[in-house]
């Protein structure tokens, strides 16, 4: 009973756009607190609008890019190449003196080692059997298998241009969820000299751990004046925004393949690479901010093409001047179907894996950071309570063009506010749990406010429903037939309403104003059809009006009656016949009792 009370006639019916906004309000502060992929993904997408209008094309720039294109592949052979084919486009780029070089290509299993171990074995077994009694003709082909196995270790030859180089860093890739197991001692060692030392972990802030790796071979890992994990960081929607600046393993914290290139390109040491995990990573002087998960947002020069790029076909055939590599920061990766996968970013949905890499460098050379507010977890909850308020309270009350403009106002400030922070200043400012609040619960307060005042229009309609019909009966009573009409036409003509409209003709039709008579039944019959004797009288009524002739009386003549006998006049339930006669007082009339079907004389006072 309360309940039906509250609803009928309560709190609700009072105030049904307050119940509106805080039931919205509460709603997105649960979403807040839980999440919702669809918004969160709203989120990214509004992210990726606005990363496009921070591009910078025409800016600065020293990377430049070394392609295996597709060209490449088909013109060089397919993959994988022999290593010694790599280490002439090393040693040609390095020719060129670039400052640092990055090769994006795993090598962590050797090449050729099946054939290498049979050459060795054979190169024994002549060595053992056969040399002494081949004369001159022994070294001779002893020579020649060495000079074969020299050929095929491609490995060497990639391991002697790195090393004359003295600037390649290589990629290393970590295994994510994989098996309890133990690293390898070696593997510790190795790694241990490449890791980050200087590390501040505060209390729930870390990075992504690993118990498993690929290195490159010993060989390559000698001679490289570096490593970095090359391990990719996704959205919820599969695109890549970010980059993982540090991976812990066994306790080590190895930096990613780009922190390690910038840093070399800075001239940063490795003991000046310090990080506070969750919050930011310092290379030397400068602060790379961070997410939570130590992370950097990175952002994008532009979409495809904005770095200088050169084929690796090109640079084999000495078609680019080495100058183009003097000083640069030169990124050696792959670009051709097959070898390593594209990138979905927010700028371009397949992006080579170089390209990406060189955006990300180019992020932290030029210190062009975007950064999460810290507090917005918090904020984000306050804008919607805020939202919250405005819905509940402001709009409302509002009219509707103001309660209109007020809505735009608010979602261009929201939008443009963040689009501003975003593009101007590098803060990554939340706005879409608030921004879609915002749109539903304007589109709720209008269609409430509408719903409310067409029932409230309603209520008022019915509720002066029986005073019309009082006041019109009252009228019609007086005599004042033609207002008792007009009242009456402000009611809907339900059954009730039709006996009082044709009680009404029949008043009419007794003070012989056939023609308003005939109104009434004309009105009724656009509204009802074939009600009693409607129709059947106002067709009567139209042909007494046409041929009758009336006297001064309020009957015409004597001879009215005997025009129209069957449409007599009523005075109230008798039937007037004919007028006897009349007088100073009033008229006399000669009517018919139906009831008991008796004549009766009939007098009324004037």
């Amino acid at each position: 009973m309360l309940y039906t009370g509250v609803l009928n006639g309560g709190i609700l019916n009072r105030y049904p756009t307050i119940f509106w906004g805080l039931g919205i309000t509460l709603f997105f502060l649960g979403l807040g607190f839980f999440r919702m992929g669809f918004l969160d993904r709203m989120e990214l997408k509004f992210y990726d609008v606005m990363m496009s209008l921070r591009e910078d094309p025409e800016g600065p720039s020293d990377l430049v890019l070394v392609d295996i294109d597709d060209e490449s592949i088909e013109k060089l052979g397919h993959w994988p190449w022999r290593r010694s084919l790599i280490a002439k486009g090393i040693r040609k780029i390095n020719a060129g003196l670039p400052r640092v070089i990055g090769l994006n290509l795993i090598l962590s299993e050797p090449q050729n080692t099946t054939i290498l171990r049979e050459l060795k074995d054979l190169e024994g077994i002549f060595t053992r059997a056969v040399l002494d009694h081949a004369g001159d003709k022994g070294p001779m082909f002893l020579q020649a298998m060495n000079d074969a196995q020299t050929r095929l270790n491609h490995d060497k030859r990639l391991a002697e241009a790195l090393k004359e180089s003295g600037k390649v860093v290589l990629p290393i890739l970590f295994k994510e969820q994989t098996a309890e197991r133990a690293a390898t001692r070696e593997t510790e060692e190795v790694l241990i000299y490449q890791s980050i030392q200087s590390i501040s972990s505060p209390k729930g802030f870390q990075c992504p751990q690993a118990n498993e790796t690929l290195l490159p071979i010993p060989a390559f890992m000698r001679v490289s004046k570096g490593v970095g994990h090359i391990n990719r960081a996704y959205d919820i929607d599969g695109t890549t925004r970010r980059e993982v600046l540090l991976y812990g393993f066994n306790g080590l914290y190895i930096p990613s393949y780009t922190l390690r290139l910038a840093a070399l390109y800075l001239n940063v040491p490795q003991d000046k690479i310090r990080a506070d995990l969750g919050s930011a990573v310092y290379l030397g002087s400068i602060k790379i901010p961070t997410t939570s998960h130590s992370e950097l947002l990175v952002s994008f020069k532009g979409a495809r093409g904005v770095f200088k790029r050169y084929s690796y076909l090109d640079v084999m055939n000495n078609k680019i001047p080495l100058s183009v590599f003097k000083n640069k920061l030169v990124l050696v990766s792959a670009s051709a179907a097959g070898i390593i996968n594209p990138l979905s970013t927010p700028v371009h949905p397949a992006m080579p894996a170089g390209e990406f890499s060189a955006h990300t460098i180019w992020t932290i050379l030029n210190k062009k950071f975007v950064r999460k507010v810290p507090w917005w977890s918090t904020g984000e909850i306050v804008m919607v309570l805020a939202v919250g308020l405005v819905i509940t309270f402001v709009l409302p009350r509002l009219r509707a063009v103001i309660a209109g403009l007020t809505f735009l106002v608010l979602l261009i400030s929201l939008m443009g506010g963040a689009t501003y922070f975003f593009v101007s200043k590098g803060l990554w400012v939340k706005v879409t749990y608030p921004l879609v609040q915002l749109v539903f619960g304007y589109i709720g307060v209008v269609c409430v406010s509408r719903f409310v005042a067409e029932t409230r229009e309603d209520t008022a309609e019915g509720g002066s429903s029986g005073t019309n019909r009082i006041l019109g009966i009252s009228l019609q009573n007086q005599g004042m037939l033609d207002r008792a009409f007009e009242t009456f036409r402000r009611e809907p003509v339900d059954e009730e309403m039709k006996d009082i409209l044709y009680g009404l003709a029949l008043a009419y039709e007794g003070k012989m104003a056939f023609n308003k008579a005939v109104a009434v039944y004309e009105y009724m019959e656009e509204r009802v059809s074939n009600f009693r004797d409607v129709r059947e009288r106002k067709k009567r009524l139209m042909q007494a009006g046409e041929t009758m002739v009336f006297g001064e009386g309020p009957l015409g003549d004597g001879s009215g009656g005997e025009g129209l006998p069957a449409t007599r006049t009523h005075l109230g339930r008798y039937e007037v016949i004919e007028e006897l006669g009349k007088g100073a007082m009033g008229a006399v009339y000669l009517g018919r009792d139906p009831r008991i079907n008796r004549t009766t004389a009939i007098k009324t006072v004037r």
